[in-house]
């Protein structure tokens, strides 16, 4: 092992900071979680000599993590576990200091040196720490308050994603939700789920004691709805069926020879001749027609004659 450390010395005195035909990678971890650095992975059995280093952010000076020629490793820290199928190293129970750029260095059999840096950057753990509500004039506000940096936030209601709903809007980034016109269907639970690469977290809440009020009103209003309007129709209904009726029995007894009166109406002479109504003139004779009476016969005597 002296000899490998005299060599990793002297190869370290000509190689810095930097990577010799490798894309720098970017990892992201949690913490008091753990992260596996990628070793860009190659054939495993053309390697003879692979190490990880730190780089530390404060002074740029680099710490050996582990170094390996062979079946033989040395772990010059804890909480790490090196894996020879794909040279990576996984950092175990991660802290804030562990946020630092490494390097992993490969001795070829051919003697060829390859350098390839992971960045690692530590974040707070993902929590979706509750669901704040309030409302006012039938609208109710939500707001998922997170702790930690997610790439996805959803709401969920009765652990169902929400149905296609104009009366629900979102602010940016989802973070908060509102619903207008509140129906009894709202006063239910709902989730705020947020999640990204590493971990996912949801918080949960259901509108019952914060709006009761609120819900309540809306329940009754419903019910009236409900309630009142089929009734309404109901009536209507009736009292036209009823005038229907009405009007059949009227016609029918109009109809009726039996109840001694004549269904036409009676139109009585006037007294008085109406006005504008011509009347004929009756032309008094000029002479009498006698061609009716018979003449006295000559012949036949007269009551004075006798």
């Amino acid at each position: 092992m002296s000899c490998f450390r005299i060599l990793m010395l002297f190869l370290w005195s000509f190689v810095g900071k930097g990577t010799d035909g490798c894309k720098e990678l970017h990892v992201k971890g949690v913490l008091r979680g753990q992260v596996e650095l990628p070793g860009h992975f190659t054939n495993s059995q053309d390697v003879q000599i692979v190490s990880w280093s730190k780089y530390t952010t404060e002074t740029s000076s680099k710490s050996l993590l582990l170094q390996t020629e062979g079946n033989t490793s040395v772990n010059y820290s804890q909480n790490i576990y090196f894996s020879k199928h794909n040279m990576s190293l996984t950092l175990l129970n991660l802290t804030a200091n562990d946020e630092a750029i490494y390097e992993i260095l490969k001795v070829f059999k051919n003697s060829t040196i390859i350098r390839c840096n992971v960045s690692l950057t530590v974040s707070l753990p993902l929590d979706a720490l509750r669901i704040a509500v309030s409302s006012s004039n039938f609208t109710l506000n939500l707001s998922c308050e997170v702790k930690g940096d997610f790439l996805l936030l959803r709401w969920l209601k009765n652990d169902l994603p929400l149905p296609l709903d104009q009366r629900v809007s979102f602010s940016e980034m989802n973070t908060s939700m509102q619903v207008s016109n509140l129906t009894s269907a709202d006063c239910v639970k709902y989730t705020c789920q947020v999640s990204n690469a590493i971990e996912k977290s949801e918080a949960h809440k259901t509108i019952t004691d914060e709006i009761t009020t609120v819900c309540k009103k809306n329940v009754l209003s419903t019910h009236l709805y409900q309630i009142i309007l089929p009734a309404g129709f109901s009536l209507i209904g009736i009292l036209l069926l009823c005038i229907i009726l009405v009007l059949i029995k009227k016609g029918c007894y109009n109809k009726d020879p039996s109840n001694g009166q004549s269904t036409e109406p009676v139109y009585e002479t006037p007294a008085f001749p109406q006005e504008g109504t011509p009347t004929s003139v009756v032309n008094p004779l000029a002479y009498v027609y006698t061609d009716f009476i018979k003449p006295r016969s000559f012949q036949q005597p007269s009551a004075t004659d006798e």
